[in-house]
């Protein structure tokens, strides 16, 4: 049911250059706005009340994560998230404080 929400995402990155097949510097270039694209959007919907409010909001993680882990997972998921149960418990287990 989700994946029809998620088709014209799909289109739209489809749309763009192969990120491995392209330069080291664009293909840094391209792998960093899609990490901007899908933060951008998951902040939005955060925003619009998707992920909940208030309380309830501390109580869910939402992520825009490279994995393997990179150094920018961290700065990311702090700006995604307020301070709250979930992202503490992330923190906690990537052992970041």
């Amino acid at each position: 049911m989700g994946e029809n929400h998620l088709k014209p995402v799909r289109d739209l990155f489809a749309a763009r250059p192969a990120v491995y097949g392209l330069d080291d510097e664009a293909s840094e270039a391209e792998f960093d706005l899609r990490l901007r694209a899908m933060e951008t959007a998951l902040h939005r919907l955060a925003d619009e009340g998707l992920f909940g409010v208030g309380v309830a909001r501390g109580e869910i993680l939402i992520l825009a994560e490279v994995v393997p882990e990179d150094e920018d997972n961290v700065a990311r998921a702090r700006r995604l998230n307020p301070s709250g149960p979930a992202l503490d418990a992330w923190l906690a287990y990537w052992g970041v404080g």
